[in-house]
């Protein structure tokens, strides 16, 4: 088995799954939101029994059935298909066994935590092999790996692959133990080949194979990952690897990295990233050409690319080796892009003319790779999807998170991810929520705190909780933010009972705009190698658009309208709300505040303005149905 250890500056390790830095500790999560939102929308899924012909062949790339397992191959749906939480698997996406059931709760919350139990199963659909015999050679292999981005599964705990006979009888054929406590919490295991060779006794119509884990079931406990998934007949165990493909196994970086977020008032062409990060694999016993394109492009102009970047053609041999981990400096420009409201960017990594590598079209799925990083009124670190929570330990302790106004801007509030959890009081979740000024890099004075807030759990907007930036008598008290200045947001704690924060372990660029200050002591870096899922929301409003369980957004009215002359003349024309009779006009400064209003017309005659950027907005029934950045020279 082979490890890699992360550069983390843990000041404590301990044989129990949490990770430790000074004055915070991570421990895993109990519930899967994502599951859990997915179960609430529609109901799990039921997957017809079929019956397969060899091959046999699942890597999760791209999974038609998201969060799910896909039905053309499986029978059951409580394995959590996701890209989080593999670290380096051998294509994009795994299969997920932990401690929860398919609607993302713990099996039993109440649970033993020291004797594990039987947890999740994948289940294949029937495949026939009535026809075959030990001399067609069929081999199952499969990519697994203890705890990637999760938690880590100790000794007691195991993954097992077991066969159904021709009996009806599930044999265990393979048993794959926790991690030894002698293993250091810092270091990742990356995945490891498995391949089993079918006996005579598996030989039927109705062969199937399923993976089980025996886990701590209150939960989000004990990971496997389990990828790249392959049955066979007339396989060589010699070459285990020699695959005829290349795949993509990450998936691509922000190209506003480190932001994966940005309002979009506050978007201008110097945060495009100037680098690109590409993580393959080549499957194949031999070399080939490898040419592989990027592209970033609006989800609301997919037929015009932001960036289209051909990476260099590469010989690229057998995978492991450097070129396995492709970074570039040197990316073609970004066409220039002025976003008018609230969008999407899409990141696209393709792999072109695969023939060198590729002989099935089963493989075409890890050819491309996405990602999606919005456009909408808060600055982000986090990808919205959690792998542990984050706390704060000792009273008095603080965390905090940086970020840099690229306009003058005003902050309403700030979301905190808040993974729920059982068997507590949440009568005693407070903090104390802070926004400081910068000095030199760390937090400063304090601009804003609000003591002993409680926080909510909620399981709206992926778990974000809003809180708007107000006094002890509820009055609003936003803050105005300069452009270019970097302030910090976060909390400090405020009782013996820490609250947890959600804490995405897959952007390890933040940890260098994350402190944390105990006590007396000095603000120090935060080196645990993630984003803890906080996020500042700006806007010229002071009712900014907020998601959460206790907000229902109407369905987004979209509003085809035009405004000239930008930059500004006296006169401003507006063409497209000639059937809104009732709609209004409001038009903000950058600091957010009102500078003119009126009814919906054609030709509307601006007040004398001063020079800088305005927002023009178009209302309708207590509803924003769109926004224009405008110029006033």
């Amino acid at each position: 088995m082979f490890y890699r250890t992360l550069l983390y500056l843990l000041l404590c390790c301990l044989s129990s799954p949490a990770l430790f830095a000074q004055g915070v500790q991570l421990i895993p999560l109990e519930e899967n939101l994502a599951l859990k939102k997915r179960s609430q929308l529609k109901n799990n899924q039921v997957c017809p029994n079929l019956q397969l012909s060899l091959p046999f062949f699942e890597d999760f790339a791209n999974n038609p059935n998201g969060i799910y397992p896909d039905c053309s191959r499986w029978q059951d749906n409580q394995a959590y298909i996701n890209d989080q939480f593999g670290y380096l698997p051998p294509s994009l996406g795994v299969a997920t066994l932990d401690g929860l059931d398919q609607t993302g709760a713990p099996y039993d919350a109440n649970a033993s935590v020291s004797i594990p139990e039987a947890a999740d199963t994948l289940t294949s659909q029937a495949i026939d092999l009535s026809n075959r015999n030990l001399s067609d050679q069929i081999v199952l292999s499969y990519f697994y790996q203890p705890q990637g981005w999760g938690d880590r599964p100790e000794e007691g705990d195991s993954l097992l692959l077991e066969f159904l006979d021709q009996n009806g009888n599930w044999q265990a054929v393979r048993a794959h133990a926790g991690v030894p406590s002698s293993i250091s919490t810092t270091d990742l295991i990356d995945f490891e080949e498995e391949l089993v060779v079918l006996e005579t006794d598996f030989f039927h119509a109705n062969f199937q194979f399923r993976f089980r884990n025996l886990a701590t079931i209150t939960g989000s406990n004990d990971h496997w990952n389990i990828d790249y998934i392959y049955l066979d007949a007339n396989r060589d165990t010699s070459q285990a690897s020699n695959y005829a493909d290349v795949s993509f196994r990450m998936q691509p970086k922000s190209p506003l990295a480190p932001y994966t977020a940005v309002p979009w008032r506050h978007f201008d062409n110097t945060l495009w990233s100037d680098s690109i990060v590409m993580q393959c694999f080549n499957h194949n016993g031999l070399s080939g050409t490898l040419d592989r394109r990027y592209q970033v492009y609006d989800s609301a102009q997919t037929g015009f690319l932001l960036l289209n970047s051909q990476v260099p053609a590469t010989t690229y041999a057998p995978s492991p080796n450097p070129d396995d981990d492709y970074r570039d400096l040197s990316l073609n420009a970004f066409s220039p892009f002025l976003p008018s409201q609230t969008t999407e960017l899409i990141s696209r990594y393709i792999i072109e003319n695969p023939s060198d590598f590729q002989s099935a079209a089963r493989y075409q799925a890890n050819d491309t790779a996405y990602l999606k990083t919005q456009l909408s009124n808060y600055f982000a670190y986090d990808d919205a999807s959690a792998e542990m929570r984050i706390i704060v330990q000792g009273i008095g302790t603080q965390l905090a998170v940086a970020f840099q106004a690229q306009i003058d801007d005003t902050l309403r509030g700030i979301y905190f991810h808040l993974p729920y959890f059982t068997n507590r009081d949440a009568e005693l979740d407070f903090i104390n929520v802070k926004v400081w000024e910068d000095s030199a890099g760390v937090p400063g004075q304090e601009l804003f705190s609000k003591d002993i807030y409680k926080l909510s759990y909620v399981e709206g907007f992926n778990g974000f909780h809003y809180m708007p930036l107000s006094d002890f008598t509820d009055s609003l008290t936003p803050i105005a933010i300069a452009a270019g200045s970097r302030f910090h947001i976060g909390w400090q704690q405020a009782s013996s009972t820490p609250v947890p924060v959600g804490f995405d372990r897959n952007n390890s660029d933040a940890e260098a705009f994350t402190h944390v200050k105990v006590g007396g002591n000095a603000w120090q870096e935060l080196a645990l190698g993630g984003a803890v899922m906080i996020r500042p929301v700006l806007s010229p409003s002071a009712n900014p658009v907020i998601v959460s369980s206790t907000t229902t957004l109407a369905p987004k009215t979209t509003l085809d309208w035009k405004v000239f002359p930008n930059p500004l003349a006296e006169v401003l024309v507006i063409e497209g709300l000639e059937e809104r009779p009732n709609a209004k006009l409001q038009l903000y400064n950058s600091l957010g505040q009102l500078v003119g209003q009126s009814p919906a017309q054609s030709r509307w005659p601006l007040p004398q303005l001063p020079s800088g950027i305005y927002y023009l907005s178009v209302w309708e029934n207590g509803q924003c149905l769109g926004s224009k950045k405008l110029l006033q020279p």
